[in-house]
């Protein structure tokens, strides 16, 4: 029974960390292409100024 009751603790935390990293990619892929768009308009802006 204790053996089991183990897996079952790995298995939750393997779902879990499977997703932090669907939730990371989530929030980091959309704030990597803001940073894009905002470092272009910068150098937009400066070339322009």
């Amino acid at each position: 029974m204790e053996k089991k009751k183990k897996k079952k603790k790995k298995q939750k935390k393997k779902k879990k960390t499977l997703l932090a990293i669907k939730l990371k990619r989530l929030i980091f892929q959309p704030l990597c292409v803001y940073f894009k768009v905002c470092r272009i308009l910068f150098y937009f802006l400066r070339y322009i100024i």
